[in-house]
């Protein structure tokens, strides 16, 4: 789903529709795909080598939780500053009549992606705080309250 709507969202929006570049959207999943992907290929080369310090898998299992929520926001915005320019440009739409005899609206599967995220945005963020869990461990509970159970 990831590469799908990255796909998507630079060669289906952004390379073809110049208007959507000077969307603040841009800005915010720029940011939060640069952050994100850095730390994770640092923090896959260097487990390659098994030396990854600790404040490295911290940061690669912390820093989604901030950077998953401003890349999604940053996707619609994108997105929905598109949308007028690709109605009215009629953009990978084809209506009938056709040769095909099938019409598609380009528009109308964005709308679909972007409600794509409600099911499954929830999936990928509770995965990534199950994975934050399993690596960093939960939240450590003092011995004294450990004693008083």
């Amino acid at each position: 789903m990831q590469v799908l709507s990255r796909f998507v969202l630079v060669w289906g929006i952004l390379r073809p529709v110049s208007e959507s570049q000077s969307s603040l959207g841009l800005l915010l999943l720029i940011v939060a795909w640069s952050i994100a992907e850095s730390t994770r290929y640092i923090y896959y080369a260097l487990n390659i080598y098994d030396m990854v310090p600790h404040a490295l898998t911290w940061a690669r299992y912390t820093f989604f939780i901030a950077l998953y929520p401003m890349g999604v926001i940053g996707e619609h915005i994108t997105i929905i500053s598109a949308l007028p320019y690709i109605i009215s440009r009629k953009m990978y739409s084809f209506p009938l009549p056709n040769p095909v005899n099938i019409s598609f609206y380009y528009e109308y599967a964005l709308y679909g992606i972007m409600a794509s995220y409600l099911p499954f945005f929830p999936q990928l963020y509770l995965y990534m705080l199950g994975q934050r869990k399993k690596f960093l461990g939960g939240a450590r509970v003092p011995d004294s309250k450990k004693k008083a159970k």
